[in-house]
């Protein structure tokens, strides 16, 4: 793990999938509220669970779990520390940029 940490390129990678994970979680978030041409979908996905809903479609800091497990194995997966590091990471992120987006949102309208 400590080698994983040095390795700069390596530690650019995981920023870049990171943010881009985050980047589609935010965008399948926001394509699919009230009014969005994804809402419907939102509106099936409101009749699970929560346990199960909040990590596939409701809550952005808990879509990284899924989302960002499948685009990071995918894609690029091939150790397990980096997956963890890199789905927590964008879940964090999500929370935060989330929180940008509707105060931004609620300025505007």
């Amino acid at each position: 793990m400590i080698e994983f940490l040095n390795n700069n390129i390596e530690l650019e990678a995981c920023f870049k999938i990171t943010f881009l994970i985050s980047l589609f979680c935010l965008g399948l978030r926001t394509i699919t509220d009230d009014g969005k041409i994804g809402y419907p979908l939102r509106r099936l996905v409101q009749k699970l669970p929560s346990n199960l809903g909040k990590p596939i479609l409701l809550c952005c800091a808990c879509m990284s779990s899924v989302w960002g497990t499948i685009i990071y194995w995918y894609f690029f997966g091939n150790s397990i520390p980096e997956w963890i590091l890199i789905t927590i990471s964008a879940s964090f992120l999500n929370s935060i940029l989330w929180e940008l987006y509707t105060l931004i949102t609620k300025k505007i309208n």
